[in-house]
């Protein structure tokens, strides 16, 4: 039997060159299974595979 996955978000940026330039991360779980991310002037719209809303990240 296998055990049971725990929710963890994690997003990570990375250069064309495969550079990881930034990672933010989400130990609590509340937004997890992240599909993708795009930056704007306002911050990071996260989507998520199990989320039911889109998650922003403030970037100050």
């Amino acid at each position: 039997m296998r055990p049971q996955g725990q929710a963890y978000g994690h997003l990570v940026k990375i250069s064309e060159s495969g550079e990881v330039l930034q990672s933010y991360q989400d130990p609590s779980g509340a937004f997890p299974f992240v599909t993708g991310a795009i930056q704007t002037d306002e911050g990071v719209y996260v989507s998520s595979l199990t989320a039911r809303a889109v998650g922003v990240l403030q970037l100050n």
